[in-house]
This record gives C-alpha cells, sequence and structure tokens, in this order.
C-alpha cells in the first residue's frame, strides 16, 4: 500500500515537473522594430547565381544599403517639386516615387526601376481583385 502511494507521489511528482519545463518553454518571440531584408537579399541571390555563397557579413551589408537607400528615396519623395501634398495624405503615389527615381538614378537604372514599379503596381492590383472576386463569390 506504502509502494502504490510512492509510485503515485512520483507520478504526480514527474507530471508537475514535466508540466513546468514545458511553461516556460512557451515564451513568446520579440520582433525587433528595425526593418532586415536578409533572407530577400539571400532568395534574390540563389535566384540569380544558385551555385554561389554569401556571408552573413556581406547580406548585412547590403541590407544596410537597401535600408538608407529607401530612406533617401523617402526624402526626396516628400521633395519632389510640383506635387500638392498636405498633411493628411501619408502614402506616396506611383508618379512621385517614379519622379524621384528619375531624379536618384542614372537613366538606364531608373528606366529597369521604374518598369519595375509598374509591374509591382500591376501585381498588387491583380491580387488585390482577386481577393476581391474570392470574397464576393463566398457572400453569395
Amino acid at each position: 500500500m506504502a509502494d502504490e502511494k510512492a509510485d503515485a507521489a512520483v507520478e504526480v511528482n514527474s507530471i508537475d515537473v514535466y508540466t513546468e519545463k514545458k511553461k516556460k518553454k512557451k515564451k513568446k518571440k520579440t520582433r525587433s522594430n528595425t526593418l532586415n531584408f536578409n533572407k530577400f537579399i539571400y532568395q534574390i541571390l540563389k535566384q540569380v547565381h544558385p551555385k554561389i555563397a554569401i556571408s552573413s557579413a556581406s547580406v548585412e551589408l547590403i541590407n544596410t544599403y537597401t535600408i538608407k537607400l529607401m530612406m533617401i528615396l523617402i526624402q526626396e519623395t516628400w521633395e519632389v517639386p510640383n506635387l500638392q501634398l498636405d498633411n493628411s495624405q501619408l502614402q506616396t503615389a506611383d508618379r512621385e516615387l517614379i519622379a524621384t527615381v528619375r531624379v536618384l538614378f542614372p537613366p538606364q537604372l531608373a528606366e529597369l526601376a521604374v518598369s519595375a514599379i509598374c509591374k509591382a503596381k500591376h501585381t498588387y492590383r491583380v491580387s488585390y481583385l482577386a481577393d476581391l472576386l474570392d470574397r464576393n463569390m463566398s457572400l453569395k
């Protein structure tokens, strides 16, 4: 009888220890507020050159350059002359971004960037319309 109580106590204690370990492991992951394009840089490299490897320091350098370039584009977009932006308009249209790209980049690179902007805009609109159609079809 005493052995059964001891076995039951060991089982209860082992279950408690197991659940405590499980609770300790369930910590929430916190996201950092910094921009990080490392995953995308690596994916693009593998699409262009599948056999070439890249170090994490190189990826961080490209990431830093990308963030700086984006910040310059955003700052210059707000300073483009002949734009009638008011403080209530927080988003820039594609025409402001295209004008900024044409000012900042050399002509050949600017044309590539403009075509990429137009392609991204078209892809976004197509996916947005497809989502709207899916929602409307599910409502009927």
